[in-house]
């Protein structure tokens, strides 16, 4: 409830805006929102740990290296 009277509250204000001051607000507005969302989406590279463990999981590590080695 207490939002709904604070917007209401905004859009009291921005009413007597012209509308480029208004087109203006509302590009304001969305890049704050899309900042937010790219904040969001960041990740760390210790996000990744043990990421496709499973597909390593029967494999010879030694063996593996050693054949990667041989390149003939």
């Amino acid at each position: 409830m207490e939002t709904t009277l604070r917007i209401n509250e905004l859009i009291d204000q921005i009413s007597p805006l012209n509308d480029q001051s208004k087109i203006l607000l509302i590009s304001m507005i969305k890049k704050m929102i899309d900042r937010k969302q790219v904040e969001k989406k960041r990740h760390l590279i210790t996000d990744l740990s043990g990421l496709g463990s499973g597909i390593w999981k029967n494999v010879n590590v030694d063996s593996f290296i050693e054949n990667e080695r041989q390149w003939d």
